[in-house]
């Protein structure tokens, strides 16, 4: 089916889209969210990480982490394809643009 267009290569490479929000939404936002707490004394302002880092400490981070990631792998297994591919995409953008952001605080 690649040879029906873009749409189609983005789907028949889903598990590298995977990978690619695994580490931008995953690993960079949380590794630099936690550079920032060790290094700036930063805040972490987001209406539900904040006060569950206030209960839990660092363990809030990873438990709003973990269900958001089962919460989009069901999202995405339910959608048809090709807009599943959605799911993957939105969370590259939004990990790479929170990742981005994290690096600016730390580093500036």
């Amino acid at each position: 089916m690649s040879d029906q267009g873009g749409l189609w290569q983005l789907v028949d490479n889903e598990h590298i889209l995977w990978l690619m929000a695994v580490l931008l939404y995953g690993v960079g936002d949380t590794s630099t969210t936690l550079w920032g707490f060790s290094t700036k004394g930063a805040d972490e302002i987001g209406p539900l990480v904040g006060p569950l880092m206030d209960l839990y400490g660092v363990s809030g981070l990873f438990i709003v982490k973990i269900s958001s990631f089962l919460f989009f792998i069901v999202v995405w297994h339910f959608l048809w394809k090709p807009t599943r591919v959605a799911v993957p995409l939105a969370l590259i953008v939004v990990g790479g643009g929170i990742t981005v952001w994290n690096l600016y605080v730390v580093l500036l």
